[in-house]
């Protein structure tokens, strides 16, 4: 799995997109960084575009470094 880099809130980290054996059509983000920050934010389809948004507005709120 190869991430890409990102900064969030001011932090640095990796931004991973992984496809889910199940349930069908689901996928995984993650975002990771080496301070104590670990996002998993997974979805389907369905609930995508909400997933996706909620994830998002959930990054925007670390606090900048």
């Amino acid at each position: 799995m190869q991430g890409r880099r990102v900064d969030f809130g001011g932090l640095p980290g990796y931004a991973y997109r992984v496809r889910l054996g199940s349930p069908s059509g689901g996928v995984g983000r993650f975002f990771d960084e080496q301070v104590e920050y670990f996002f998993n934010c997974q979805s389907t389809p369905e609930t995508r575009v909400e997933l996706d948004d909620a994830c998002d507005q959930a990054l925007r709120t670390l606090p900048r470094a």
